[in-house]
């Protein structure tokens, strides 16, 4: 015989925000019927004009949700967070909370003054945000440009084709971590305008508040991988210098050679510049 399909928990969500949450059939009524259910019965105490007063009452089958007089959900002992140890006490105190700034919120901006300059925010911060991403490209092309012309007139007065090459390079690089720093800049300024934007309605603000929790995150990771990433990075550098320290004594001890100035064992004065040697006659 197979066992009954256990429930799955269903949320009670008014105005955008969490509730509470059902966790068992009660009379009857599957979690999600009654959550369901709950959240109309919010939505039509607070469509009615007048206040809407948030009232607890205690029966037999458990806690009683109630708006301006009218029973609105049940709140069994069953629904308790068995997990963390919820009591009906905190189950309460925390409907309460939520459900007091959901109601609160909703009644606000049934007003249409309050769209309405929610609106014109919203617009205010869109042209500030176009402004400053117009800006954040125009300085960073300004800096690419005045580099790139620095490292061209100092390759200009440079002989050697390796360092000229090694400017080259640098200059490429440097060209790319401007890109990428400019890319992080446009990105900053949207996510901070898509969050701005979303605060200015009541039935968007939790998503403003997730984004912000969103991007302490995502900072904090960045800030952990750049962390993990400078001991490699220092050594990479290292190694850079190191190789270069050795090309440049190894260059000067053949040139010096080559010039008589000195022997390094027993290698021949033409060794070094072989293309002289094939030159002589």
């Amino acid at each position: 015989m197979e066992a009954p399909a256990a429930s799955r928990d269903a949320t009670v969500r008014f105005y955008n925000r969490d509730i509470a949450t059902m966790r068992v059939a009660f009379i009857g009524r599957e979690p999600d019927l009654r959550a369901r259910t709950a959240e109309a019965a919010i939505r039509r105490a607070v469509e009615r004009p007048g206040p809407t007063k948030i009232e607890f009452r205690r029966s037999s089958e458990g806690l009683l949700v109630m708006l301006s007089d009218e029973l609105v959900m049940i709140v069994t002992p069953g629904d308790l967070d068995a997990l963390s140890g919820e009591t009906m006490e905190q189950a309460r105190m925390g409907i309460a909370t939520r459900l007091q700034e959901a109601v609160t919120t909703a009644k606000k901006e049934q007003a249409p003054a309050r769209l309405t300059r929610g609106v014109l925010w919203s617009l205010l911060g869109t042209v500030v945000a176009a402004l400053l991403a117009f800006g954040v490209l125009w300085v960073g092309r300004r800096i690419r440009d005045r580099l790139k012309l620095r490292i061209q007139a100092r390759s200009e007065t440079i002989q050697r084709d390796t360092m000229r090459h090694l400017l080259g390079g640098v200059r490429i690089v440097i060209g790319w971590l401007m890109r990428v720093v400019v890319a992080l800049a446009l990105f900053l300024i949207l996510e901070e305008w898509v969050r701005f934007v979303l605060g200015q309605f009541g039935f968007t603000r939790p998503w403003a508040d997730a984004m912000t929790g969103w991007m302490l995150d995502l900072l904090r990771n960045w800030a952990g991988a750049i962390a993990n990433a400078l001991p490699g990075l220092i050594a990479a550098v290292l190694i850079f210098f190191l190789a270069r320290l050795l090309t440049q004594s190894v260059s000067l001890a053949f040139h010096g050679v080559h010039e008589g100035r000195f022997q390094l064992f027993g290698i021949d004065r033409t060794l070094p510049n072989p293309r002289a040697s094939w030159s002589t006659p």
